[in-house]
């Protein structure tokens, strides 16, 4: 029989989130933003649809409203560090874009740009859903070009390969290292490496529960320990935007 622990119900989103952050990048007019974004998931095979929560504080859900469309960039590891102040900083400060110095270029089909850097690219133009916007800051949108990496996916595949620098290693969501602190896995180590958490994107401060587990991450020597911990530290809170 399968061994069994209760979970909490508010922790129970956490058994499922535990994907890879996005970005998601938006443009209305001369102004443009990039936050990230850990609760999206595919909705539809045909036409291709996503969904996104997009907190209504934030300039991004300004610029999504005001122009109907965003993209969905999913990064690797190498740009984590990018990713992380991107989610801690909002774009009502200044043109984040900028600020972090991230390159972008031009979508195909929709006016958002595309985040270099980054493995996949969704372009999304939203399917008007007044009521799940305004109550749950849900977004649908309909994929209207994709893009990704031909060296980690073909043939509708990801093909990942071990360590930090790889451009195969996406950025999973539901991890909470401290930018200070974040330990690092030895990315020689195989085992280590997949299980080598990213930076989380959250607003909120760092728990005892968290810190404490931070604390062990640091002074554990087993690499694959270290990796399980850190993937353990789920917040699965999105960044400012």
């Amino acid at each position: 029989m399968s061994q069994r622990t209760a979970v909490d119900l508010n922790k129970a989103y956490l058994l499922l989130n535990h994907g890879p952050v996005t970005l998601v990048s938006s443009a209305a007019g001369e102004r443009r933003n990039v936050m990230a974004a850990s609760w999206a998931m595919p909705l539809d095979f045909d036409p291709p649809k996503v969904a996104v929560v997009i907190d209504r504080s934030t300039l991004t859900r300004e610029l999504v409203e005001a122009s109907g469309e965003f993209v969905l960039n999913i990064p690797s590891l190498r740009i984590a560090e990018t990713v992380l102040q991107a989610g801690s900083v909002s774009g009502r400060e200044g043109d984040k874009l900028a600020a972090l110095e991230i390159t972008t270029s031009p979508a195909s089909a929709v006016g958002a740009p595309l985040v270099e850097g980054c493995l996949g690219w969704l372009e999304c133009r939203v399917i008007p859903e007044p009521e799940n916007q305004r109550k749950y800051d849900l977004f649908v949108a309909e994929v209207v070009a994709a893009w990704a990496d031909p060296a980690v996916f073909s043939n509708g595949r990801w093909s990942f390969q071990d360590g930090e620098n790889a451009p195969s290693t996406i950025v999973p969501a539901g991890t909470s290292l401290r930018p200070a602190t974040a330990s690092r896995c030895d990315p020689a180590d195989s085992e280590a490496a997949r299980l080598q958490p990213a930076l989380d994107l959250r607003q909120a401060v760092d728990t005892p529960e968290a810190l404490a587990i931070d604390d062990d991450i640091r002074r554990t020597e087993d690499p694959a320990r270290k990796g399980r911990l850190a993937f353990g530290l789920q917040s699965g809170l999105d960044g400012i935007g």
